[in-house]
């Protein structure tokens, strides 16, 4: 059962990836014409993106951090999910992210948590930018992502702080109440519910202003990157608007390039981590050989 499962994960793995770079070949190949880049600006990015998505690894690896994965091998998920994530559109690549670390941590449930509690964090980030310049600059009025972004952040907040106490209510008034499927299954859909609750309070007690500060870092340096892709045409609301088209997947030049080199790069930096863990496994099973000999 094990080895038919490890096979449906590779062949999942194998599929998601040709997909997300199929998706950066269509890319390349309808914008390459359109892209205004020379040697320097690209080395600029590539190193720059690089450099965020070290914080950004960290922020996951510490949310992760109970569970104990190796190095190598966390690195493995996570580039390869964050290659898929950026690549393939409607965020549709975060349903692998979560069935990927769900298969290796085997919670899929604690995964989903991990991501939802990731997201909460730099949507709380990013609408401190956004909003305040989105306000100055629109009449006091906010984007609907940004007013998408702002229900979910409040929806989840809400979540965490009346929680505990409409837990202990409902607990009480379902067990006191007459036996019944519909009581017992209820209790059951309580007892769910109050476990993400308990998980993302777990995650973030003791972690959140780190996990605050990397991500403030990781949205500062993606402004910077936003700003050497527009060149002189940049101004306060050009991250907004990149902002609003990534969220909807609509046609924005500085998204399109970004897009182009984000995915190259990870998808590079993926390969290497292959490479590196297969090197890995192959100087240990060469270590074994020895010692049986």
């Amino acid at each position: 059962m094990k080895k038919f499962s490890r096979k449906i994960y590779y062949a999942i793995n194998i599929l998601v990836l040709l997909i997300a770079i199929a998706v950066l070949i269509y890319h390349v190949i309808c914008n390459i014409e359109i892209m205004e880049l020379n040697i320097s600006k690209i080395l600029s990015i590539v190193i720059l993106y690089i450099i965020i998505n070290f914080f950004k690894y960290i922020k996951m690896y510490l949310i992760f951090l109970d569970e104990k994965i190796p190095f190598i091998e966390f690195l493995t998920l996570y580039m390869k999910t964050t290659f898929a994530s950026i690549a393939i559109p409607f965020k549709l690549g975060e349903i692998f992210s979560i069935y990927c670390y769900g298969y290796k941590i085997k919670n899929y449930k604690k995964c989903f948590i991990g991501i939802l509690v990731n997201r909460f964090i730099d949507t709380i980030i990013l609408l401190a930018f956004m909003i305040p310049t989105e306000m100055s600059t629109n009449n006091l009025k906010i984007t609907t992502t940004s007013a998408i972004l702002l229900t979910f952040v409040l929806a989840f907040l809400i979540f965490l702080i009346i929680m505990p106490a409409t837990y202990k209510y409902l607990n009480k008034y379902l067990v006191m109440s007459k036996p019944s499927k519909t009581n017992v299954a209820l209790l059951g859909i309580l007892e769910e519910v109050n476990k993400i609750q308990l998980e993302s309070k777990k995650i973030l007690n003791g972690k959140v202003y780190l996990l605050i500060l990397l991500s403030s870092v990781s949205w500062n340096l993606e402004y910077q990157l936003t700003k050497i892709l527009a060149g002189v045409t940049f101004n306060y609301t050009t991250f907004s608007t990149y902002i609003n088209a990534a969220f909807f997947t609509s046609k924005n030049g500085i998204l399109i390039e970004y897009l182009i080199l984000a995915t190259t790069t990870i998808l590079i930096l993926t390969l290497i981590t292959y490479m590196v863990k297969v090197i890995k496994g192959r100087v240990k099973n060469n270590e074994k050989d020895n010692l049986s000999i």
